[in-house]
Order: structure tokens, then C-alpha cells, then sequence
């Protein structure tokens, strides 16, 4: 039993000094108020962004016309504060 419980614990360990301690996340982010999102991902969460122009989409709300597409990565660290922040300027947006 212990020695399955090492070797789980010393995989973990070499992963971690492999790979690092900072993971990253790719957000997609569609919303209708993109410019306050991209403001607020640049001042306040500091992070670059990427746009993309989109022109419509469908869903459970009908068709949908969005101006931009925000593509960014960030830490998984802040990952909560960015949900918090997007919520914040756009409950309906659509976050993958």
C-alpha cells in the first residue's frame, strides 16, 4: 500500500518539476459588449487578447450577431476573477 502511495506521490512530483506550476487556459469569449471585456482583460486581469471578427451565430436564442470574438489565455490562477469579471460587464456571454 505504501509503496503504491510513493509512487503515485513521486509521479506527481517529477510532473509537476517537468511541466511547472503554472498551467494555462485558452478563453473564446462571445458577448455583445466585447469592448468592456477586452478593456477590463487588458487593465484589470492583465492579460494580451486576440479578436476575431464574427458575423452571426444560432442557438437557443435565435440568430445572433456578434462584432468580435475575444480569444485570450490566461493562468488557471486567475481563472475565477476572469469568469467574475466577464459575468460582471456580461451575464449572457458565452465563454468556452
Amino acid at each position: 500500500m505504501y509503496s503504491i502511495l510513493t509512487f503515485l506521490i513521486t509521479a506527481r512530483v517529477i510532473d509537476l518539476i517537468i511541466e511547472g506550476f503554472e498551467d494555462y487556459v485558452g478563453l473564446m469569449i462571445v458577448s455583445a459588449k466585447a469592448s468592456d471585456i477586452e478593456s477590463a482583460l487588458v487593465n484589470k486581469v492583465g492579460v494580451g487578447i486576440t479578436t476575431y471578427k464574427g458575423t452571426q451565430g444560432h442557438g437557443n436564442r435565435g440568430e445572433q450577431n456578434h462584432d468580435r470574438i475575444i480569444h485570450t489565455v490566461i493562468n488557471r490562477i486567475d481563472i475565477r476573477r476572469t469568469y467574475q469579471m466577464i459575468d460582471k460587464h456580461d451575464s449572457n456571454a458565452f465563454v468556452i
